[in-house]
């Protein structure tokens, strides 16, 4: 400690007026990253927070969730859900008894503890608008185990009265709901 203090006292008041702005700016700049961390901090603070109380209204609302799962559990039928394979086999027949060209995807599947979401696309090439009405009408019918989640149409370029669509089908397959663990 002496030897530094010797040192300061031998440069000259130029060095250590450099030397203490070098200091500050030193301090400025650990200050400045300091409020930035802490800033980062509060704003994480506040999604936890934001977090929490989401999940607060979800717990409150545990009767009522309950009460309209046992209204639904009611008003579905499980034998008329739609497993991967049934669902695929549905729609080819829906889109079969329009009587336009078509093709169908695989399945794709979003598993759930209550139930499974299957997802399709089917694609109809030179159709009748009536006949997308009648495939539309179809799936419609089967309102809530089938339902279309999106359509795009596009006209034929050669005869605007043959149009080109897809439609992105969903159906759901509804699980042994009893093992859930619903409070009555």
């Amino acid at each position: 400690m002496i030897k530094l203090k010797k040192l300061y006292e031998r440069i000259t008041l130029r060095e250590k007026i450099l030397l203490v702005l070098f200091a500050w700016v030193v301090v400025f700049l650990w200050l400045g990253f300091y409020w930035s961390r802490m800033g980062q901090m509060f704003e994480d603070l506040d999604k936890v927070n934001s977090g929490l109380a989401h999940q607060k209204v979800w717990l409150n609302n545990e009767v009522s969730i309950g009460q309209r799962l046992a209204e639904a559990q009611k008003i579905l039928d499980p034998k008329k859900t739609y497993a991967r394979s049934r669902f695929i086999g549905r729609i080819d027949n829906l889109a079969r008894e329009t009587g336009a060209s078509y093709d169908v995807t695989n399945p794709t599947t979003q598993s759930g503890e209550i139930f499974n979401e299957h997802f399709l696309v089917v694609q109809f090439k030179d159709a009748s608008l009536k006949n997308l009405i009648d495939f539309a009408q179809a799936i419609h019918e089967e309102n809530p185990y089938l339902g279309i989640k999106q359509v795009k149409i596009t006209p034929n370029r050669r005869d605007p009265n043959l149009l080109t669509a897809q439609f992105d089908v969903f159906a759901l397959e509804l699980k042994n709901i009893e093992n859930v663990g619903i409070k009555k």
